[in-house]
This record gives C-alpha cells, structure tokens and sequence, in this order.
C-alpha cells in the first residue's frame, strides 16, 4: 500500500494538462474514470500520517492540473463526498484537541504539552491542506 503511494506521488509530480490524459478514462471529451484519484482518496483518513500527506500530495497535484473535465468528475458524486469527509475529520481533531485541553487541565501528565503540540500541528497541517485547496 505505501509503496503503491510512493509511486502515486512519483507519478502526480509529473501531472499537467498534457499528462493527465494518460491516467484518466474518457467517454465523449467527459472523463468516466480517475483509478489514480478515487484510490488515493480512499486513503485521505488513514491513521498514519505519512500516507495522509502522500494523499495529500497526490489530490493537491490533480486539483492543480485544471483541467475542466478532471474538475467535473471529481467534483461529481460520488466523490464530493472526499470534501464533506475532510471536513468532518477536521471537526473530529478539533474536538479531541479539546477533549485533550481539557484532560490535561484536569490531569497534566508528563507528555501532555508534546501530545497537545502534535495535535495542534495536525490541525495546522490541514489548514494549510484546506488552503492549497481552495487556491487549486
């Protein structure tokens, strides 16, 4: 799996207008296939971070093509679902951040300040991850 990753994001570096045609399936100038995107997004929520980023990196890289047919099949259904999803993660490590906060407030421990920095790193990474988005 991480290497099928690794080679995702080898061949998204490549990516433009030119090359994407070469990953996709069309039917009438209208793409009907993206098995490079779907199966990346599959991973988006992933609990290893590392794989995360590569799902990252791959999406940022196809939403950075612009190309209009690519744009309509993955802003198509079933896979708007990927952005309604990545919102809902996001909710969920904002609301254990504050569970954590209010834990260590409670209870500090040890690691409390390192596990609150890693978490509030995670939710920075997808802040950026949200703005590169929406500048794609």
């Amino acid at each position: 799996m991480i290497q099928n990753l690794q080679s995702e994001h080898a061949i998204c570096g490549k990516l433009n207008k030119n090359t994407i045609s070469l990953l996709v399936k069309t039917r009438n100038d209208e793409v009907v296939s993206f098995p490079l995107y779907v199966e990346a997004i599959r991973f988006a929520f992933h609990e290893e971070n590392m794989i995360r980023a590569a799902v990252r990196a791959v999406t940022l890289n196809v939403y950075h093509v612009g190309d209009d047919s690519v744009n309509r099949y993955i802003t198509s259904a079933p896979h708007t679902d990927y952005f309604s999803n990545l919102v809902s993660f996001f909710k969920k490590q904002c609301m254990d951040l504050n569970r954590l906060i209010s834990e260590t407030l409670k209870n500090p421990g040890p690691d409390s300040n390192s596990t609150i920095t890693a978490a509030v790193d995670e939710i920075e990474d997808n802040l950026y991850y949200f703005s590169d988005v929406i500048s794609a």
